[in-house]
């Protein structure tokens, strides 16, 4: 995005505390095609979370929001769920396809030991 162009997403980061081991962010930018209506998935990745931020977002559209985002670790470095958003959607009515990025939390797994017997 170019500075001339109007920022559909705008955030803040306002606070940030340490994510236990374990979470981690699955992301899918998902493939709109215009003329045949169709969706695929154009990219999957998971991601360790190692922090989660309070962001500020405010919207094109007007408004504004304070949530809780997921900081995880990219390839190229750290990033957190809105920004990850913004740098990868492509919702301009001239693209072809049109991308939108869903991103999901995904928990700690956990195990348990049973031993036999018991």
């Amino acid at each position: 995005m170019t500075s001339t162009e109007p920022e559909r997403f705008r955030n803040e980061l306002l606070s940030i505390t340490t994510a236990n081991p374990g979470w981690r962010v699955q992301v899918r930018h998902v493939a709109y095609d215009v003329d045949t209506q169709e969706q695929a998935i154009s990219h999957e990745a998971t991601f360790p979370v190692v922090a989660w931020g309070v962001v500020r977002a405010w919207f094109l559209a007007g408004g504004e929001e304070v949530r809780t985002d997921p900081i995880f670790l990219t390839d190229v470095g750290l990033t957190h769920a809105s920004e990850y958003r913004r740098a990868h959607s492509a919702l301009d009515p001239d693209s072809d396809p049109q991308t939108t990025v869903d991103i999901t939390v995904l928990l700690p797994a956990t195990t348990v030991d049973i031993a036999e017997g018991r």
